[in-house]
């Protein structure tokens, strides 16, 4: 663990944490991917690398969930995404780490091999699981958990809102904002003009906010939307760094920033016809990245670099530092997913998803 925000805090002893990631995660020039963009003075921020489990933006904010509801004494968590969520496989997978049974409610988004590849990761973990017919019946669901919650407040279950948006999931990305600051200071990179990062539920962007602002770091913040605008809108986000500074304001920390829809910069235009719906623009950067040595997947970060190519002449990105915050994981998966029997372990409704494949 990068002890950054913890060695800010005054009073650190309360806040919630378990130790799951490899930190610091790397950052890496690519000059190559740089030119190909139009934005030559490029860095990526490896946050695929953060844990040996399971890579990407989610482990940062699962150390202080899963830390919360274990001082909760909670046995469960509960969750939800599409059924190709990285963060429902990211939470499925820790949570068992943690001697924590997952419960995940999942809608249905378009079927890829790397949706299926997360679905049999997942039946590995025996989870319980419920699919709902669209995600307005699954913000449903959550509101009904959450409402449980809070008539009972001592539940055996501990709720997560999808991508971890809380305010106590987004101290992992104050944290990570803090440990950019040392590697700033390590000059391991400039301090960037610019720092890029999918917005899907929104929370490493208001946990991002907060962190730079109170590790004095003067870049813009780039969000490119990924998802609907129920979750990814500045207002919701500037509404959740807000309540994210004020949970650390509780620990002690001193003139707590505070934000307005205007401090939030999303740019629109990218995520297609919908959550998971994959666009030609996502595919070029997709393969794209792959000729420099990147990974990307089709949901989150290949439509966040073909944003950011495609906001590199109106934002002059061309004569900046940007640093990409990369977000998906790079940890191998496969083992895992080629063990399960997703016959066995996946309920009945789940069976269509895998029609088609062989048996």
């Amino acid at each position: 663990m990068a002890a950054t925000l913890f060695e800010f805090l005054p009073d650190r002893a309360e806040l919630p944490h378990v130790d799951l990631g490899t930190f610091p995660t790397p950052v890496q020039r690519y000059d190559e991917l740089g030119a190909t963009l139009g934005v030559p003075d490029l860095y990526v921020k490896r946050d695929g690398q953060s844990g040996e489990l399971y890579g990407g933006n989610k482990v940062r904010k699962l150390e202080f969930l899963l830390g919360d509801a274990k001082r909760r004494n909670c046995t469960t968590v509960w969750t939800g995404g599409g059924i190709g969520s990285n963060h429902v496989l990211a939470t499925c997978l820790y949570a068992r780490a943690q001697s924590l049974r997952p419960q995940i409610v999942h809608f249905p988004q378009p079927v890829t091999d790397h949706v299926r590849e997360n679905l049999r990761a997942v039946s590995t973990t025996d989870p319980y699981l419920k699919l709902v017919s669209s995600e307005p019946r699954a913000a449903a669901e959550a509101v009904r958990l959450k409402a449980t919650r809070w008539l009972h407040p001592n539940p055996s279950f501990y709720y997560i809102p999808p991508g971890g948006a809380s305010p106590v999931g987004e101290l992992g990305y104050v944290n990570a904002a803090f440990e950019l600051r040392r590697q700033i200071d390590a000059g391991e990179l400039p301090e960037p003009d610019v720092i890029v990062v999918a917005v899907g539920s929104g929370g490493t962007l208001a946990g991002l906010l907060v962190g730079c602002r109170l590790a004095s770091i003067q870049s813009e913040l780039l969000g490119v939307r990924v998802s609907g605008r129920l979750l990814a809108n500045s207002y919701r986000i500037a509404r959740l760094a807000n309540r994210t500074a004020d949970l650390l304001a509780e620990h002690g920390v001193p003139d707590s920033p505070s934000f307005a829809a205007e401090d939030v910069t999303i740019v629109d235009g990218y995520v297609g016809d919908g959550y998971g719906e994959v666009t030609p623009e996502a595919r070029r950067a997709k393969r794209t990245a792959a000729d420099c040595g990147l990974e990307l997947d089709l949901t989150y970060t290949a439509k966040t670099l073909a944003g950011l190519r495609g906001e590199r002449n109106a934002r002059a990105l061309d004569q900046q530092t940007v640093l990409y915050l990369h977000t998906y994981n790079e940890t191998d998966i496969s083992a895992r997913a080629e063990a399960a029997t997703p016959s066995d372990d996946l309920p009945a409704a789940y069976q269509r998803f895998f029609a088609g494949e062989p048996a």
